[in-house]
């Protein structure tokens, strides 16, 4: 991938009910809120992805469920829609490589869009490598629960590869941000850059972790789709 120049501050959608699966193929992107049937917890969607065998997934955090829970999108009416169940899986904390995949049920969405406050993106590239993260000194988390987006800068890597931001913006991302699109912006939509971890304040400042498609690729199969 050509190396990519940001213009960063130039640059600046979301009762349990099942139903025809061709609803989900508009409603579920990066950005959108889930939550996990089996524990009740609510966590955002990064990016959506596909296997080797063309098996479609969501791709958030490690923490937000275990293998086997069931997961819904919480639609703009406010219902809980179930779309699949969580079928790959790896929570290793804040600092090293973390994600849960929840794998569609009966068809293929391959949804390449972050749904955001301004409208929808389109996935046109993803960072293979940690050669290309440097290239991305700035960054944009997308909160599917507020409609904020917040601006991190690139701070470093962690001993196990996950990516450290320093928040920018005024607020922070919440707990309901976990596992929400991280990525950077050119001139044709969004290039992946991964999903967030968790956030840690040290001093006056926050810092966001990121574990990168990369690494979920890697460890899973399972890679992040694009247009």
């Amino acid at each position: 991938m050509k190396k990519i120049i940001l213009i960063f501050f130039a640059m600046l959608l979301i009762n349990i009910s099942y139903f025809d699966a061709s609803e989900i193929f508009a409603s579920v992107n990066g950005g959108t809120q889930i939550m996990n049937q089996s524990t009740g917890q609510s966590c955002t969607v990064g990016f959506n992805g596909m296997d080797n065998q063309n098996n479609q997934y969501a791709i958030t955090s490690g923490s937000c469920g275990s293998i086997g829970d069931s997961v819904a999108y919480i639609a703009s009416d406010g219902t809980y829609n179930v779309f699949g169940e969580i079928t790959k899986h790896k929570e290793n904390g804040l600092k090293k490589p973390s994600y849960s995949l929840i794998k569609y049920d009966n068809y293929a969405p391959k949804n390449t869009k972050i749904a955001t406050h301004s409208g929808i993106i389109n996935v046109v590239d993803t960072l293979d490598s940690t050669y290309e993260v440097s290239d991305q000194k700035y960054a944009l988390l997308f909160s599917g629960k507020d409609y904020k987006r917040y601006s991190l800068e690139f701070y470093g890597f962690t001993d196990d590869g996950v990516l450290k931001y320093k928040v920018l913006s005024s607020t922070n991302p919440t707990f309901f941000d976990l596992g929400a699109s991280v990525y950077a912006l050119n001139g044709k939509g969004a290039i992946a850059i991964g999903i967030l971890n968790g956030l840690e304040t040290e001093g006056d400042d926050t810092y966001a972790y990121v574990t990168p498609t990369y690494q979920i690729a890697n460890y899973s199969g399972v890679t992040t789709n694009t247009i």
